[in-house]
């Protein structure tokens, strides 16, 4: 799984009023009944490795409380719901991501251990991946093969 989380600007949506942040409310849950149902299948279960790429997400997000208290409340529903987590990476942390990955980290409880967090140096993140997913199922732009094709795209 690959979530590009940097481009959501949760905090413009949820300052448009309690219908909208019902709507993000309602597409986070779907997001991660989505990533959660695709863990079994006939044959069992089957471990979830994700990348999460915080590029682009800014201080905007972290200065209204009202973010801050959604963005808490679904990290812990999504690290609940993935009893399942094989590792996750979450690459292209800025300072502030990564002040609010710190913050958090305490409420996220045992799942955190399966969660590397780094920089936006490539070359660094790039290396640890690659030892945990194959290049061929990595997208182009954070340095997968060209013929990367993904089984199925969300948004």
């Amino acid at each position: 799984w690959v979530l590009e989380f940097g481009k959501w600007d949760l905090q413009s949506e949820l300052k448009k009023g309690p219908e909208a942040r019902d709507a993000v409310d309602k597409y986070v849950d779907q997001a991660v009944l989505t990533v959660y149902n695709s863990t079994y299948s006939n044959d069992g279960v089957t471990p979830v490795t994700g990348i999460v790429d915080m590029e682009g997400y800014s201080l905007a997000q972290l200065s209204s409380v009202n973010t801050v208290e959604f963005e808490v409340l679904k990290l812990r529903l999504i690290f609940i719901c993935l009893a399942n987590l094989h590792s996750a990476y979450i690459i292209n942390t800025n300072f502030v991501a990564q002040s609010f990955l710190n913050l958090v980290k305490p409420l996220l409880g045992r799942h955190f251990e399966k969660i590397e967090i780094y920089g936006t140096n490539k070359a660094i993140w790039m290396a640890r991946i690659l030892r945990t997913i194959p290049r061929n199922q990595i997208p182009s732009w954070y340095g997968g093969s060209e013929d990367f094709k993904p089984v199925k795209v969300y948004g």
